[in-house]
């Protein structure tokens, strides 16, 4: 009697074992899942924050803002099914639902921001980047339609090349106003062959002959400047202009040590 209740037992035990084991590890295997699906969501959604938030407003569409804000909802929403308990979820669905909704019923453009220095231009212009391969990405998956996706992507690509060229306007501009001409010079040609290198935009043809333009009239008041050198009341002037007037230099003759290198950098 004793052995067929042992025999029973070891039975019993070779039969719920690997059965228990089998499940414990598809218990595990579902939790690695929703960890893995929790933080690709998370990242997804982070993506669209730092779009929103990190890309000058001059640079965001109308479309591009209602598709970041829908596709963030959509991650949201699906989050909110793996951590249902979650209140920052919550609240994060319900603040970026009512920034679609007022969106969707007025849209006014906020005040452009300037670009200070070319480290801002180039981050602007890497944060628009990873935006159209975003879109790209969500086209490929069908999470948004083509037509969505190629409107968007034609727009976002051509201000990824807008935010160097506004910015080197803006420093030609500034440098022409305070009369550093060869400077500003400098910085309308930088803008010419950021253009040059789109050809494929339309309106970048246009931008090329704006440029041709303030190069001429900034080449005309630095002869002029130059013709009156001679003056003794312009030598305090050009003293003060020494210092930009050297960053015209070849950057290959300059030394990587040289601190004149890292006014190269400085100015792109």
């Amino acid at each position: 009697m004793s052995t067929l209740i042992v025999g029973g037992i070891l039975l019993l035990f070779c039969v719920v074992a690997p059965i228990a084991l089998h499940l414990y590890r598809r218990y595990q295997d579902a939790q690695m899942e929703k960890m893995r699906r929790v933080a690709q969501l998370t990242h997804a959604y982070r993506l669209t924050q730092r779009f929103l938030h990190q890309i000058p407003s001059q640079y965001l569409t109308r479309e591009s803002k209602l598709l970041l804000l829908e596709r963030a909802i959509c991650f949201l929403n699906k989050l909110k099914k793996d951590i249902p308990g979650s209140q920052l979820v919550s609240s994060k669905i319900f603040r970026n639902q009512s920034m679609l909704d007022e969106l969707q019923k007025n849209f006014v453009r906020p005040a452009p921001v300037t670009l200070k220095t070319a480290v801002d231009a180039r981050q602007a212009q890497i944060h628009l980047n990873e935006f159209s391969r975003f879109v790209e990405i969500q086209a490929r998956v069908n999470a948004i339609g083509q037509d969505v996706a190629n409107e968007v992507i034609g727009h976002v690509n051509w201000f990824s090349v807008k935010c160097l060229t506004d910015f080197y306007r803006e420093q030609g501009l500034n440098a022409s106003k305070a009369k550093e001409y060869r400077l500003a010079i400098h910085h309308f040609n930088n803008e010419l062959n950021e253009f040059n290198k789109h050809l494929e935009f339309e309106t970048a043809e246009q931008g090329v002959q704006e440029c041709l333009k303030l190069i001429e009239e900034n080449e005309q008041f630095l002869a002029s400047q130059e013709a009156g050198d001679n003056n003794p009341a312009s030598s305090g002037e050009s003293k003060a202009s020494e210092e930009n007037v050297l960053l015209m230099r070849e950057w290959d003759s300059l030394d990587d040590d040289n601190e004149h290198f890292k006014k190269k950098q400085l100015y792109g």
